[in-house]
């Protein structure tokens, strides 16, 4: 397999400090930001969330909590409203907020989620939001047409057409794709994102591989000048399953920019039934940690990681990334309607529901036998409101990937990398060791 000659992305750069055979330690500078990898970015879906989430930076001693992610199905819902007056301070300069100092220091990346011009699940959340480009608002209504027309087993195949028909007039006509790219990063900028990403399609046909490839080629270039750019690729996690188009999408990862994104949609490689994307996604991390031993200022990111968070941050990738709640997964209970949310364990390395957890740890004279700085500083887990067990959980469950990838720094630095792969042996997901070499 051969390098591709880099032509990296402006304002990125990326230095490898510690390597221990396919798993390494890097530095990663993007603007005036930097992190530490492997890093983890937490994906919020609400202000909530937000709120939380620079709580626990301000007071606790983070190490690998680099940033977060919003969708733009989210970003409405996530992200506070920019005052359009800008107000001074006494020495007259421009007074920053809470959250303008956050981002002073935080990664902000607002991810296109254009999944969802495909699943129904943020469809609407699409067709409401004013800064939705007019050529996707369209194509919805078209989609909502097909679907009065078509019987209810028909849908999908319909669906699918249109789905990739869309996409392959996008690329192949300039004066569709190039406007939907800039207005795409104009949103992204007035959002303050760090890195820009292309309005990619979400790949769940091997022919929309290369659509991916023109719309990330026009991105990189209109994102000369105006900021951070990374490759990114939405995937079905069927498609893993497809060995050809899986070889033809680890040749699109040895592109000239610096930064690769990746999400496969729906993943989850603990079901037995899926030991041929497993196998396949295995190789896929042996193919990245290739490219960045050979290529070592490039650097990948999973989005949505669900339970292969672990393994995918001690194997190919340097960026990890998963949601407040724990679930990548769409759907589930909505502020309307709370419910106790789920723990992620330390241990176990699942998500534990409630019930599960009071009854296990409720006679520990009120503490949660949980390492993470969060559970350390709190009490009386068990008589916790609806509200103060969410809010509780939500912050356990980002702090303890921030422990999680600590704990493989450290095995890295040692040259004992095989011991991450000992944790997941050792875990209820122990059918993930696997995705790791032994040696």
């Amino acid at each position: 397999m051969s390098i591709k000659a880099s032509s990296y992305t402006e304002g990125v750069t990326i230095q490898e400090v510690d390597r221990d055979r396919f798993a390494r330690l890097t530095t990663i500078q993007v603007g005036h930001k930097s992190l530490i990898t492997p890093n983890f970015l937490t994906r919020l879906s609400s202000h909530s969330e937000l709120r939380l989430f620079m709580t626990l930076k301000n007071d606790f001693d983070t190490k690998r909590l680099g940033g977060v992610v919003v969708r733009f199905t989210d970003a409405r819902r996530v992200l506070p409203e920019k005052s359009k007056l800008q107000q001074l301070d006494l020495n007259n300069k421009v007074a920053k907020d809470r959250f303008d100092l956050f981002l002073e220091n935080n990664l902000l990346i607002i991810d296109p989620a254009t999944e969802y011009l495909y699943y129904n699940y943020e469809m609407g959340e699409f067709q409401s939001n004013p800064h939705t480009p007019r050529i996707f608002l369209d194509y919805l209504d078209e989609v909502d047409r097909t679907k009065a027309k078509k019987h209810s087993q028909r849908v999908r195949s319909a669906k699918r057409s249109l789905h990739l028909t869309f996409w392959r007039d996008v690329a192949k006509d300039d004066k569709l794709s190039i406007p939907l790219v800039k207005q795409y990063f104009n949103y992204q900028q007035s959002l303050d994102s760090d890195i820009l990403l292309a309005p990619v399609p979400f790949i769940n046909a091997s022919e929309l591989l290369p659509v991916a490839h023109k719309m990330n080629h026009i991105g990189s270039q209109l994102a000369k000048g105006r900021g951070q750019f990374a490759s990114y690729y939405i995937v079905a996690s069927e498609l893993l399953a497809n060995m050809s188009f899986m070889e033809d999408l680890k040749n699109s990862l040895m592109d000239g920019n610096r930064l690769v994104f990746l999400k496969f949609k729906g993943l989850d490689l603990t079901r037995p039934e899926r030991e041929v994307e497993a196998d396949n996604f295995k190789d896929f991390m042996e193919t990245i940690s290739y490219i960045s031993k050979e290529s070592p200022q490039k650097a990948f990111c999973l989005l949505e990681t669900g339970h292969q968070l672990y393994p995918s941050a001690v194997y190919g990738f340097d960026i990890v990334s998963s949601s407040m709640n724990g679930y990548d997964s769409d759907g589930g209970f909505t502020d309307e309607h709370p419910t106790y949310g789920a723990w992620r364990d330390y241990q176990s390395m699942t998500l534990r529901k409630h019930s599960d957890v009071i009854g296990e740890f409720g006679a520990n004279h009120g503490n949660i036998p949980c390492p993470c700085y969060v559970c350390k500083n709190t009490r009386n887990f068990e008589d916790m409101s609806l509200g103060e067990w969410n809010e509780y959980r939500r912050l356990h469950n980002t702090a303890v990937p921030d422990l999680w990838l600590g704990e493989i720094a450290n095995a890295i630095g040692k040259r004992q990398t095989e011991l991450a792969r000992d944790k997941l042996v050792r875990s209820r997901v122990k059918i993930l060791a696997d995705l790791i070499p032994r040696s």
